[in-house]
């Protein structure tokens, strides 16, 4: 690269970012780790399953994955001037022996992006007649593409907001007031939510409008009780569920509540937006028998354990006035169990109602995906470890089934006022949520 682009880029690099480890730094380390203390199998899963690397590149990666040393523990940006290939050499992802070279790092990069962000499409074998194409690409300020490796640093600003989100962030610069927009974007980033989708950031922009005009805004959600969980070591996702037992705390889920709450309250007062909060804690899993089991107390502790922990979480935000409740108990009233049979017969009949109106999304992909993703996590939730991947997407259908009934609920309860869903966990199954109804859900990046 030209020195005097490597200069010109310099100047747009935010140092306080730089200073830490990007989301795709960790998801390097986290990827080295599977390799080097998983075995090859094992990555070759973790590829496919989380990554979201087609059957012929991960077994392809896979067998030629053999860096000789860890990824740099540090963001490499003194590497910029030596180009892409030296940052993700740095980074343990470059692959000598396959076509193309950054194969994995670019898979990383999507799977950290999204690919209405970053994608590509490589059209050959790698032997004669090669091409790669590039339909979505992370711009410069100047509006030249970034480098790949720099772009995937996550380093770069454009104006006030980092490079890959500019793009995405347009719809709410454009539709709300332009400073609202970047408010809001930059509200959502340190939020550490997942940056929406195009779909749901035009839900947003509805919503938000309507509260300009004067309507209160309802905050909504619901989050799992305060099952018991162990680290990872992982960079990424730090945390995995036991499920050896259901505490009275505040849940992961609910930190995560806990944590993106103030940066919502605080945007709104900043904009003279009424809103107000109602959440629920899911006692509604005190009806199955596989949990109680497996956490080891009855129904009537399990109850009883969940109001405690909607004591604690209320406790943890003395400065925000919020409505909480059991969800089935002290929300629904009778009307989740119904919604939920309703759903489940609705769903085994391969109806999907609006879902993939309402969030552009697959829900038979999405199905297949989760089960995929989750059979660890499956298979340690119903203490069940020969639990086959069939058995284990019925297990998603019929949890999916939750999701459009609590869906439901709010359409319900909230259908003539704008209200925002959050979600603290499993975002893939938040689809659910939009069955009948295209409100938005803001979804929490993965901490298990």
């Amino acid at each position: 690269m030209k020195q005097q682009r490597v200069e010109y880029l310099f100047q747009h690099i935010n140092q306080k970012k730089a200073s830490k480890m990007s989301d795709f730094c960790k998801l390097a380390h986290t990827t080295y780790q599977i390799w080097k203390n998983e075995g090859r199998e094992k990555f070759k899963f973790y590829l496919q399953t989380e990554i979201g690397c087609p059957a012929k590149h991960a077994g392809k990666i896979a067998k030629n994955y053999n860096p000789d040393h860890p990824p740099v523990e540090i963001c490499p940006i003194d590497s910029i001037g030596q180009g892409s290939e030296q940052i993700f050499q740095d980074m343990a992802l470059y692959i000598e022996d396959i076509w193309p070279h950054n194969l994995l790092a670019w898979y990383l990069k999507r799977h950290i992006f999204g690919e209405d962000t970053f994608d590509f499409e490589l059209v050959g074998d790698g032997k004669e007649s090669n091409k790669i194409l590039f339909p979505q690409l992370i711009k410069s300020p100047d509006g030249h593409h970034l480098p790949f490796g720099l772009a995937a640093l996550d380093v770069i600003e454009v104006g006030e907001l980092p490079a890959h989100v500019v793009k995405k962030a347009q719809v709410l610069i454009d539709k709300l007031d332009s400073r609202m927009g970047i408010d809001l974007t930059k509200t959502l980033l340190e939020a550490r939510f997942i940056f929406p989708p195009s779909k749901v950031l035009e839900q947003l922009v509805e919503t938000i409008k309507r509260g300009l005009k004067g309507e209160v805004i309802v905050f909504t959600g619901a989050f799992c009780p305060d099952y018991s969980y162990e680290e990872t070591g992982r960079k990424d996702i730090p945390y995995r569920y036991t499920f050896d037992n259901v505490g009275v705390g505040v849940g992961l889920v609910a930190q995560q509540f806990q944590r993106v709450l103030p940066f919502l309250t605080d945007f709104m007062s900043r904009w003279g937006i009424n809103y107000r909060i109602q959440l629920g804690i899911g006692d509604f899993e005190a009806r199955s028998e596989e949990i109680l089991r497996r956490v080891g107390v009855d129904e009537k502790e399990f109850i009883q354990r969940c109001k405690k922990s909607l004591e604690a979480f209320d406790q943890a935000l003395p400065e925000i006035e919020m409505d909480l409740r059991l969800f089935d108990e002290g929300w629904a009233n009778g009307r989740f169990s119904r919604y939920i049979k309703e759903a489940t017969v609705r769903l085994s009949q391969a109806d999907f109602g609006q879902i993939k109106t309402n969030t552009g999304k697959d829900p038979r992909h999405e199905i297949r995906f989760i089960a995929k993703d989750g059979q660890d996590f499956y298979r340690r939730w119903f203490g069940d470890s020969e639990m086959s991947l069939k058995e284990i997407e019925k297990k998603v259908t019929e949890q999916l089934a939750e999701y459009v009934a609590v869906g439901k609920v709010f359409k319900e309860d909230f259908e003539n006022l704008p209200f925002i869903a959050i979600a603290g966990d499993r975002p893939k199954m938040q689809i659910g949520g939009n069955f009948e109804s295209n409100h938005p859900i803001l979804c929490c990046k993965r901490v298990y």
